[in-house]
Parts: structure tokens; C-alpha cells; sequence
């Protein structure tokens, strides 16, 4: 059994959404949405979150995440209304709803309990307050942030660790990223289960940023690392040089994503281009455009079935202006006046 979590919001599709996005990093941790007035609109539902609350709870506890201030209001009402040694275990969290069930989500993924998983959901909102970010029905399921950290060297509010290089046997690897968006949520997660299942606290950090807890999804994310950026990771203590091994053995294998399909030709000329970034398609859009060569531009192309490089709506806004005298034959170009008087 693990702690769940629930998903409040005016909306269904909201609630629903953050329920897909979060069971997608922890699929054996159960997250209920509770989302609408219950009839098909915006609103909330005391019967549906109660409902809600119920489902998720195998007795380990439900963190809850809300998104506007009358969910809270309903929320602390079914609270209210349970009995009181059901509701101090089912603790309503203060933090982002997308950012913090994530977190959430991977700390119970990871065997966290109560505690640690409200501390992970208020560290994904850079707060972890004194009292744990809980608040239950009169103030009872409220949690000190002491319990937060599991292993030892608990996260900081940042996500630094705190006593992760303590100590006089500090390892470090150095690991470069392969897969084109780097640490983003989903290898984040991957990352966070894997050192969560050891007592080996572990950092990552970039250059120019500060260390970071790599059980905390969100801090681990916002170092915005990208392919070919490289990454240390340090730990200490027994098991430290195994767990270490295999995170970066992660890391080094791309998460499934490295190697992915450049469109062919995305260079802009014919031929294939094996290097090619969506970043150079765009930029022999614009340098097209604004030679003057007559270009047709057909955004939603496809080669051999890859999906055309995204163009930005800057470089949408140059190539659009500046071909307008390439095609006389269209009502919108600058040779012919939209007010048809030319």
C-alpha cells in the first residue's frame, strides 16, 4: 500500500488531466480525480470529493491537492464531516496542483509516507513551511516538515540536499546527458524511484547551479539541463559507489528517448541532415523568406513520416511578412492592396 492523492478542481478535465500527467511517473500509487460539480460543470462537489477521498485512502493516508479557494472550502467541509480518526490522516497540501501532484505522486511512488509526500508536494512550490504545508479539518493532519526527508540528508526547501557529501567518503560520477530534453519530468521520476529504493541520499547538479536532491522531481527539473549539458552526481556511505553506478548507467542510456528521428532535410536544402535541430529549420525559414525566393511554406508537412521541425510564432510572423511580394497571385500580397482600389 502507499499514501494516495487526490485531485480537486472546478473542472473535471483539469483534475482528470493531473491525474493522467502524475500516474504516468507513479502507476502503482493511487490518484483520484475529483473535478466539476459533479452534474457536468464548473464548480465543486462535496459528494465527489468525499467520494474521492474515500477511494484513494488504503490506510496509509491521502494527500490532497486543490486549485482554487472554494475547492479548499469544500474540501475542509468533507473533512469535517469524516470521522475524525479517517480525517487526521487525509491532509489537504498547499502547493502548485500539476508541479506538486507530480512530486507527490513520485514520493509515494517511492515508499514515502504521509509526511515525506506532503513535504514533496510543498518543495514542488518552492515553500516547505515549518508546518509541513498540511492542513486538515480544524487543523488536525497538519505535519512537521521534520518528518519530511525519509533517508538521511533531507532536501532543503530549495531541493538541496543537506549532509548528501557529509562525510569523508564522498563519490562523484560525472555523466553527460543523451537525450535531447535532459532531466525533464518523466527521467526525473525514473531517477527518483531508483535512489528512493536505497538509504544512499544522492545529488545532481549542473554548472552554475547548486547541488540538488535527486529524490526531489521538481528541483531536479528545474536545472533545465538539456542534451550534451554535464551533470555530477555525488553521494556517500555504504552502497553509495553501486547506487551511483546505476544511476548514471540511467542517465548514459537515455530514457528511451536518445537517438530520436531528426526529419531529414531539416537543414533546409534537400538531402539528409543527421545534425539537424528544429532550431536550423527555422532559421532557413526566416533566411528564405526574407532573401526574397519564392517560398511556399507548408507548416504541417510531413518526410518519410516525421512530423515537420516547430516553427516559432516569431519566425511564422517574419516568413509571413516578408514573402507577401513573392506570391502577386494571393489577395494579401503587398502588390495587390486589400482594399482591392490598386
Amino acid at each position: 500500500m502507499s499514501v494516495g492523492l487526490v485531485v480537486v478542481s472546478h473542472s473535471a478535465q483539469v483534475a482528470e488531466g493531473v491525474v493522467e500527467l502524475a500516474s504516468q511517473m507513479a502507476p502503482s500509487v493511487r490518484l483520484v480525480a475529483a473535478g466539476g460539480d459533479g452534474s457536468g460543470g464548473v464548480g465543486t462537489s462535496f459528494d465527489l470529493i468525499s467520494a474521492a477521498l474515500d477511494e484513494a485512502d488504503t490506510g496509509d493516508g491521502v494527500a490532497i491537492l486543490y486549485d482554487l479557494g472554494s475547492a479548499l472550502l469544500t474540501t475542509e467541509m468533507a473533512l469535517e464531516m469524516a470521522d475524525p480518526d479517517v480525517a487526521e490522516r487525509r491532509v489537504i497540501v498547499e502547493a502548485p496542483v500539476v508541479e506538486g501532484a507530480i512530486a507527490a505522486a513520485v514520493a509515494a511512488e517511492g515508499g514515502g509516507g504521509l509526511s515525506a509526500v506532503v513535504a514533496a508536494a510543498r518543495e514542488a512550490g518552492g515553500d516547505a513551511g515549518a508546518d509541513g504545508g498540511g492542513v486538515g479539518a480544524g487543523g488536525a493532519g497538519a505535519v512537521g516538515a521534520a518528518d519530511a526527508g525519509a533517508g538521511a540528508g533531507g532536501a532543503d526547501a530549495d531541493g538541496s540536499e543537506r549532509g548528501a557529501a557529509a562525510g569523508p567518503a564522498a563519490i562523484t560520477r560525472t555523466v553527460e546527458i543523451v537525450n535531447p530534453l535532459g532531466l525533464h519530468a518523466r527521467p526525473a521520476a525514473e531517477l527518483a524511484r531508483l535512489v528512493s529504493s536505497s538509504a544512499v541520499p544522492v545529488t545532481v547538479s549542473v554548472e552554475g547551479k547548486s547541488p540538488v536532491d535527486l529524490r526531489s522531481v521538481m528541483s531536479v527539473v528545474r536545472l533545465g539541463t538539456r542534451a550534451g549539458d554535464q551533470v555530477t552526481l555525488e553521494a556517500s556511505g555504504d552502497g553509495a559507489e553501486a547506487v551511483l553506478d546505476q544511476v548514471a548507467e540511467a542517465i548514459r542510456a537515455g530514457f528511451g528517448e536518445a537517438g530520436s528521428d531528426v526529419p531529414s532535410g531539416a537543414g533546409g536544402t534537400g538531402g539528409t541532415n543527421d545534425k539537424a535541430s528544429p532550431g536550423d529549420a527555422e532559421r532557413s525559414l526566416v533566411a528564405g523568406a526574407t532573401a526574397g525566393a519564392p517560398t511556399r511554406i507548408d507548416l504541417s508537412a510531413t518526410t518519410a513520416g516525421t512530423p515537420a521541425s516547430p516553427v516559432s510564432p516569431s519566425a511564422r510572423r517574419t516568413a509571413s511578412a516578408t514573402s507577401r511580394t513573392t506570391f502577386p497571385h494571393h489577395p494579401w500580397s503587398a502588390s495587390r492592396p486589400r482594399n482591392g482600389n490598386g
